[in-house]
């Protein structure tokens, strides 16, 4: 069974662990354009291997083929030239692009509708004095704790700064009015 896998697929154990964790991290988006592609290359397999492969098999089969053919999709976006490339692939991969550029940007999006929903503790956290001074906790050292605070791989002082300079000042022309 397992030899009849390997033959059809042609990847190592480390290549398939890859190829498992690329569909782990995968958008939903991406997910489901997997499982088209999962689903046209599944009837092409049943009608090629009738007996010699069970359903499972197939599916199994399929299912990394197609994950596959989209990381490949993907190492294919890091391209600089389409000289080669006809009409078609060069649209499909433009709107890869443009899809993988907005879906980085709604990471942004969400780091600071968490960091406004924890505002009140970057507030307390900068303006109360540390015991060995008087002076405010640096937005360093804030993005440090904000970041275990909130669980997030990356947040960066500068961030912090920018949103504390912007909240702040709209609370000062408030005070002032």
């Amino acid at each position: 069974m397992t030899l009849d896998i390997a033959k059809h697929l042609k990847l190592s154990n480390e290549e398939l662990k890859q190829t498992c964790l690329f569909y782990a991290r995968c958008q939903i988006v991406d997910q489901i354009e997997i499982m088209e592609r999962h689903g046209r290359l599944i009837h092409k397999l049943r009608s090629t291997n009738v007996d010699e492969l069970s359903l499972p098999e197939l599916s199994f089969i399929a299912m990394t083929k197609s994950i596959r053919s989209l990381m490949n999709d993907r190492n294919s976006l890091r391209r600089k030239s389409y000289g080669e490339m006809d009409i078609e692939e060069i649209e499909k991969l433009s709107e890869m692009k443009i899809r993988r550029f907005f879906d980085n940007n709604t990471d942004q999006e969400t780091v600071r509708s968490k960091l406004i929903q924890k505002w009140p503790l970057v507030v307390s956290l900068r303006t109360a004095p540390i015991k060995k001074g008087n002076k405010p906790l640096s937005f360093k050292k804030l993005a440090l704790i904000v970041k275990k605070e909130l669980h997030l791989e990356q947040l960066a002082p500068s961030t912090i700064f920018k949103l504390w300079h912007e909240l702040e000042a709209k609370n000062s022309k408030k005070d002032e009015q």
